[in-house]
């Protein structure tokens, strides 16, 4: 459950970043690729993932109870595939798929109703702007700040997304950032695991 939660976080974490865009999934990338550790925290608790970018990929680890389960997502392709290692489990991966077209990351029921730079921020040793973001739609609103290196990369976003009947606080941080080239091998599925029906347990 853990892991099903930090996917939709992350998910509704790039949504914002691409809002600031102009809610084009097609922005969301860096222009340098990276890898670093990024804690999410929501009002559920926090998780702590090894995260890595190139292009318009991600990938992340996370281990618990010794168990490591992977997530990339592929914007290029619409895809996320998603996989556990364990010596005991089969080697099988689930795969769902979403539109990464412009016209279906501009949902006609939200829109940008403030976007502001507030300035400069040391984060984490490095540069950002600050820039405050207000999506607003019918299902409900997304308001917060995002911190941006000039290569692309978002460093911290805070978020308050406020629903019909439920307001939520997201956070998250990149810490230990290693800009270079990233293995084109790690956003893709290993070698040997089989397509299967669905997260088993997360």
């Amino acid at each position: 459950m853990i892991f099903k939660l930090k996917i939709g976080v992350v998910l509704t974490m790039l949504l914002f970043a691409a809002a600031a865009h102009a809610l084009d999934f097609s922005l969301m990338k860096p222009k340098v690729e990276f890898s670093a550790v990024m804690t999410i925290e929501t009002g559920e608790g926090s998780v702590v993932t090894k995260v890595y970018r190139a292009d318009q990929m991600e990938r992340e680890e996370m281990e618990m109870s010794g168990m490591k389960s992977v997530s990339v997502i592929r914007f290029d392709k619409g895809i996320t595939w998603n996989w556990e290692v364990m010596p005991f489990l089969p080697k099988e991966y689930d795969e769902t798929r979403f539109n990464p077209t412009p016209d279906d990351s501009r949902p006609k029921e939200y829109s940008i109703t403030e976007q502001t730079v507030v300035g400069k921020e040391i984060v984490n040793g490095l540069e950002t702007t600050k820039t405050k973001v207000v999506i607003s739609g019918k299902k409900g609103k997304y308001a917060g700040f995002m911190w941006t290196t000039d290569s692309g990369i978002t460093v911290k976003t805070d978020v308050l997304s406020v629903g019909a009947n439920k307001k939520e606080r997201m956070r998250m941080e990149l810490n230990d950032i290693k800009i270079g080239k990233i293995d084109r091998a790690l956003f893709e599925v290993p070698p040997g695991y089989k397509k299967g029906s669905g997260l088993r347990g997360w």
